[in-house]
């Protein structure tokens, strides 16, 4: 049985600090698996993209691939990026 977004909201709203500590933490280890599964995704070499600070999108290609996040080379610097904020592209793109 799927619960709606709406439901987990609403009972949020009337959860008292003990146990919206306990949702935060769980929130937090979802998270955590999230990018680590996403982080096996990726090679070294591969081009990728994602939003840089100030919300710029920024292109580059995998060097190092770490246990939940990514070193990306976009030429003029190295970022290191959680898996799950990071999308392929396809290889026809030139960096």
């Amino acid at each position: 049985m799927k619960i709606k977004l709406i439901d987990i909201l609403n009972n949020i709203l009337e959860m008292d600090r003990v146990d919206i500590d306990k949702v935060v933490q769980a929130v937090y280890h979802r998270r955590n698996q999230l990018h680590t599964t996403a982080a096996q995704s990726f090679k070294v070499g591969d081009q990728v993209k994602f939003k840089g600070r100030r919300g710029i999108v920024e292109m580059g290609r995998v060097v190092k691939v770490n246990f939940k996040k990514i070193k990306v080379d976009t030429g003029s610097c190295k970022w290191n990026v959680p898996a799950g904020l990071l999308v392929k592209v396809s290889s026809e793109v030139t960096i």
